[in-house]
């Protein structure tokens, strides 16, 4: 895929279903919980509160929890995030469409500006090429394990 190629439509429903057949929600809360709580142990109850209340469905739908925080985190961010990839990656398995998360990077670029805009879109890029790249090797299972290492090294 070339860098100009348009995001809103860089991974086909075929590409999601099979990415979204691999996803365990539970093993995200667990890695959200160990990548703060492990490193700063006295930081565990608030990750907990955190993820129990704020995170819980019944308080709100998880797209719209993903939404709202990709449009934060790019909002804060002036280079290619390993953190937002990963919003990205929790968003989209949660439902949202590719070309909502395009519309999402750019309302927030909008009120953040064109640094925030752009680094929050090689994010994205990087994304759906770890993404792609995932569903292209042979005999790997795109599971939620697989992907964020995958994010994670293209992010390192």
């Amino acid at each position: 895929m070339t860098a100009a190629a348009d995001l809103s439509h860089a991974l086909t429903d075929a590409q999601l279903d099979a990415l979204r057949a691999h996803y365990d929600a539970a093993l995200m809360f667990a890695a959200s919980r160990a990548a703060i709580a492990v490193p700063h142990p006295p930081s565990a109850g608030y990750v907990n509160w955190i993820i129990d209340n704020l995170y819980s469905p019944e308080r709100m739908a998880p797209r719209d929890r993903e939404r709202t925080l990709v449009a934060l985190l790019a909002s804060q961010t002036l280079a290619p995030s390993r953190l937002l990839a990963v919003h990205l990656y929790w968003a989209l398995m949660e439902g949202l469409p590719l070309p909502e998360l395009c519309d999402t990077l750019s309302l927030a670029g909008v009120y953040t500006g064109l640094p925030h805009f752009t680094a929050a879109l090689s994010t994205l890029r990087t994304t759906v090429d770890a993404l792609t790249e995932l569903l292209a090797k042979p005999g790997v299972t795109p599971d939620t394990r697989a992907v964020v290492a995958a994010l994670s090294a293209k992010l390192a």
